[in-house]
């Protein structure tokens, strides 16, 4: 009896831990993002400081545990340095940013722009929505494009010049929606990329020297 008692008791901890773990909201993976086509072009460019815009696409690169069928997309991504230095300033181009219909066919939603985008600042990092109604959810394929970031910067000094990284913001605006509800995170694979200056002519000389003697050789 009393060991029918303590088997019991045991059964009873094992479904309450059961149930207690269905309890427990999990959210899919919804796809991973590629931060892909990066450029940088710059409108002032000395040796210690440099100002001009970044753009890049958050591209669909695969599904990841969302069923599909999609009508909410939000994206939020952080610029930052890496390695020693101080950050550059960079502020979000917010209508550059929303100008879907620029995307073309690529874009993951029919016939933008929707009317629904939005690009914002959050704290020191950028953020990108956009959605369609219930009826028209749509599923991404592979390379199409869920955002195009539009980022000016500036750089006052050779401190603020060197190797920076785009990587995904706040977790908890990195998703798709499903009918509004379901929602399924995404994770944004990074992308790194340069803010340099144009070198003092007195460290072209040896450069220009140097490729002379090397093209005498040959």
């Amino acid at each position: 009896m009393f060991r029918t008692g303590i088997t019991s008791i045991r059964t009873t901890a094992v479904l309450i831990a059961a149930f207690a773990l269905m309890a427990v909201p999990r959210l899919a993976m919804g796809a991973d993002l590629d931060v892909t086509d990066l450029f940088v072009s710059y409108d002032v460019q000395t040796a210690t400081s440099a100002s001009g815009s970044i753009t890049f696409n958050l591209r669909f690169a695969s599904a990841g545990g969302g069923a599909g069928g999609y009508d909410v997309f939000s994206s939020q991504v952080l610029i930052s340095r890496m390695g020693i230095g101080a950050n550059a300033k960079f502020t979000l181009d917010e209508p550059a940013t929303e100008d879907t219909g620029a995307i073309g066919a690529a874009y993951w939603l029919p016939a933008p722009p929707t009317t629904f985008q939005n690009a914002s600042t959050i704290g020191s990092e950028f953020r990108f929505t956009d959605f369609v109604s219930v009826a028209q959810d749509i599923t991404p394929q592979p390379g199409d494009i869920v955002a195009r970031f539009v980022v000016q910067f500036h750089a006052d000094d050779a401190t603020q010049l060197g190797t920076f990284q785009v990587t995904a913001g706040n977790s908890a605006f990195n998703y798709f929606n499903s009918d509004f509800v379901n929602r399924y995170d995404n994770t944004i694979n990074s992308a790194s990329f340069d803010i340099v200056g144009v070198p003092e002519p007195s460290t072209l000389l040896p450069l220009l020297a140097s490729l002379i003697v090397l093209r005498r050789r040959r």
